[in-house]
């Protein structure tokens, strides 16, 4: 559950029928966490932040334009590491998360239109990017955040924290709805169902929780991992749940009866479980660093092999996956499954 690399980060746009890089790299100060692609893949959005312990931390919120690759306006500076960062479904608000030691913090940034240099918030004032509004109040835990998703109809809020605790909060006002989801053990994901009929949240005690959405209780047995669950994401249709654990094993699970089949399929992996997700069209599963076929199971390709990958975001028309590591950065083309 914890966070270590130092390294600067660098992600790199490319043009889908050439494979050759579009304009310069989007060079980065440090590790990026979080990189998303506007719903109409006209943006990037990258978030970076550098792990200490104790000492000074810092995190930095940037917007580039697609294909060309120049910057949105300045960048958003945080006094804390940013580890999660996601446009809603419907381009409109823009969710961050992280903290540093001692305190934990989720931002709702609303997006009424976005300009060449500009973005308004949700406040009606026309400002650079850089200044730092949001719509509602601050959601805190008193520990970093890892993880925040929001429910499909963008009015609720999920964070996953290290005060081993999830909370849902109201995205129109900023306020918790219900009790904290305690936990044995620190939280490192949450995620919502499609059809907003429940959530899960993943625990470093190797256990991944179905929580019912409207009474926040808890549906059936945890799903067991032997380790660190690092990882969790829905697919498309609502039918599955994909996780991925520091122990290389990645296990699809099958809604069912309100709960989850007990014998899930499982996924050898090459790296440990910090990202899963499905692609757009549900075709593909990225989990670790391993590229898969959903309905097969089949291994189509390993996007890194001398290490973790930090970061990846699929483009919303399913067609390429971005993965981010440190310095690197690499697009593979899925309907040739090339590496561009």
């Amino acid at each position: 559950g914890e966070f270590h690399r130092k390294t600067q980060g660098m992600v790199q746009i490319f043009d889908a029928a050439t494979g050759a890089p579009v304009g310069r790299p989007l060079a980065h100060s440090q590790s990026v966490w979080a990189i998303d692609f506007s719903p109409d893949g006209t943006t990037l959005l990258t978030a970076s932040g550098e792990y200490k312990y104790k000492d000074a931390e810092r995190g930095e919120l940037r917007l580039w334009r697609v294909p060309a690759g120049g910057e949105v306006g300045s960048s958003v500076n945080l006094p804390y590491a940013l580890y999660s960062a996601a446009f809603s479904a419907d381009g409109t608000a823009i969710l961050t998360a992280g903290g540093k030691f001692g305190e934990g913090e989720a931002l709702l940034w609303h997006v009424l239109n976005a300009r060449p240099t500009f973005l308004e918030l949700l406040s009606g004032a026309r400002r650079p990017f850089a200044t730092r509004q949001t719509s509602v109040a601050p959601m805190r835990h008193p520990k970093r955040i890892l993880s925040a998703a929001l429910i499909p109809d963008g009015k609720e809020v999920v964070t996953a924290a290290f005060d081993n605790t999830a909370q849902i909060w109201d995205a129109v006002t900023g306020r918790p709805v219900g009790d904290a989801l305690s936990h044995p053990s620190v939280l490192i994901r949450a995620a919502f169902h499609p059809l907003q009929e429940n959530f899960v949240t993943a625990c470093d005690d190797g256990n991944v929780r179905v929580w019912d959405a409207e009474t926040r209780l808890p549906i059936g047995q945890p799903l067991l991992h032997s380790n660190a669950v690092g990882a969790v994401a829905y697919s498309p249709d609502g039918a599955r749940v994909l996780t991925g654990s520091d122990g290389r094993v990645a296990r699809i699970w099958r809604l069912a009866d309100r709960g989850f089949a007990a014998a899930p399929i499982s996924l050898r992996q090459d790296a440990q479980g910090q990202l899963a997700s499905y692609s757009p069209d549900g075709r593909f599963i990225l989990s670790g660093n391993t590229l898969y076929e959903t309905d097969t199971g089949l291994r189509i390709a390993i996007l890194e092999k001398t290490g973790t990958l930090d970061a990846k975001a699929f483009r919303r028309d399913g067609k390429q996956v971005l993965a981010a590591m440190g310095t690197s950065a690499r697009v593979w083309d899925l309907e040739s499954r090339t590496l561009l």
